[in-house]
């Protein structure tokens, strides 16, 4: 009898890692997916929803992205006038002399918190793993209410530096790499979504 990946439960459905609304219909060949009980799978589609429209908006550049923004993302602000004015309220420009241009938007980390922990440990299920303790997701793009960056972006360089190759069917949309930092731990992976948002998911270390 199969379980969950994310947890101990009976399995009652197919996960695609990541969920398969960041994924355009012309790219969607080869899917990872692992087993889900209902509390990781449907029960999470709008968190999944939510941070997919939210990274769609900064990779608009994206050929993938840009597919989604015009098309599903757009259908559903259409649908839901208070998930547009939820998700970009507190628009506004950066307040530093050298980024007029750029545009900062509040996010709810909590909810890009968990469904990246959902793809670290699909990630660890397709493999053959299991990895049920917490993770920290660290992010690359994501800066201080100040307009600072944030504290996690120094962790790219040394993940940077290891020349990674990337893995993924459908690289343009979602791709990912990682490496182990010591023997008694899962690894550290890095992903990327439309080319242009990455996180760091490490693993906790052991109490």
């Amino acid at each position: 009898m199969q379980t969950c990946y994310a947890c101990h439960s009976i399995s009652t459905s197919v996960e695609h890692v990541p969920a398969k609304c960041f994924f355009p219909e012309a790219n969607r060949d080869h899917p990872i997916t692992v087993r889900s009980c209902a509390e990781h799978n449907e029960e999470t589609s709008k968190d999944d929803e939510y941070v997919r429209n939210m990274i769609v908006t900064l990779g608009e550049s994206n050929p993938a992205a840009f597919t989604l923004l015009t098309g599903k993302v757009s259908r559903s602000f259409e649908r839901s006038p208070k998930l547009k004015a939820a998700s970009f309220s507190s628009i506004r420009f950066a307040d530093t002399p050298d980024s007029t241009d750029t545009k900062i938007v509040e996010i709810d980390r909590s909810r890009f918190d968990l469904v990246f922990t959902k793809v670290y440990r699909g990630l660890i299920a397709n493999a053959g793993g299991r990895m049920f303790s917490p993770v920290n997701v660290l992010y690359r793009d994501f800066i201080l209410s100040d307009g600072s960056a944030a504290p996690d972006v120094g962790n790219f360089d040394q993940f940077r530096s290891k020349d990674l190759a990337w893995q993924g069917a459908n690289q343009s949309v979602f791709r990912f790499r990682g490496y182990t930092e010591f023997d008694n731990l899962p690894p550290i992976i890095q992903v990327e979504f439309y080319e242009v948002f990455s996180a760091l998911i490490v693993p906790s270390p052991p109490p």
